[in-house]
């Protein structure tokens, strides 16, 4: 037996079934019950179940579950710590790729504006409202018109203070003196325990050779403190004003 199909009507011109649906289409048909489409009435009540929870809830009530959250947190409750730390300081940052560390350090100096980038960003005071009162009514004269405003005079200073710090991160570092002092005492000292050396006679040698080398001389109290530590001993006549070094001599 065949069941019974709906009624079917015509509304402008157009034949709907009692669903408000065109009967050959399936789409929904001018002056249907929904207006266009039809309301979603679970929407509806969803949102009437939200709004009364919402009405229920009091933060006396919040309170006491954060306390009870807290709580078990300290007890070592594992899915409470992480609710509670998720609430409170947000999830944890995506960890950044190992091979991309370069590509992520790049991407974060372009976002920071550099110093010069903040200048050409900021207000010119020659820039200002020409409506407004200045200051100072006793002016001199006119300002040129032609003349770099303070905000493109501070960019050029800038400028230049970054390539003097360039040139000088290029430039080769100074000598070092103890370094030369260590190449002398290599090649031109022998150290004998017998031996001796006037200091003023060592230091002059010391400085000549420093002078044929192109190299920086280190100062004679450091250099007598070296031959110290070496084992040499300082002495002084009684006789003669000079200084000796006991256990070392140079090789000429």
């Amino acid at each position: 037996m065949a069941r019974d199909l709906p009624a079917r009507t015509v509304k402008n011109g157009l034949e709907t079934g009692t669903n408000g649906r065109d009967a050959r289409t399936g789409r929904f048909t001018p002056g249907n019950a929904g207006g266009g489409r039809p309301a979603n009435p679970f929407g509806r009540y969803q949102r009437e179940l939200r709004g009364a929870l919402l009405a229920a809830v009091r933060p006396d009530d919040l309170q006491a579950i954060a306390r009870t959250l807290v709580r078990l947190a300290k007890q070592g409750h594992g899915p409470s710590v992480e609710l509670l730390l998720r609430w409170t300081l947000g999830g944890p940052p995506p960890a950044v790729d190992p091979d991309r560390l370069d590509e992520h350090e790049y991407s974060v100096k372009r976002s920071r504006p550099t110093l010069i980038d903040a200048l050409s960003l900021a207000d010119d005071p020659a820039e200002a409202d020409p409506d407004e009162t200045p200051a100072a009514e006793d002016a001199a004269e006119d300002p040129d018109p032609l003349a770099p405003s303070l905000r493109q005079t501070l960019v050029w200073a800038i400028e230049e203070l970054a390539q003097a710090q360039s040139a000088l991160r290029a430039s080769p570092p100074p000598p070092n003196p103890a370094a030369s002092w260590e190449t002398f005492a290599r090649d031109r000292l022998e150290w004998d325990a017998e031996a001796a050396v006037e200091v003023d006679r060592l230091y002059l040698t010391y400085a000549k050779w420093c002078a044929s080398h192109g190299e920086v001389a280190l100062e004679e109290a450091p250099v007598v403190a070296a031959l110290q530590a070496h084992g040499a001993n300082l002495r002084t006549g009684t006789l003669s004003p000079g200084r000796l070094i006991v256990g070392v001599r140079v090789v000429d």
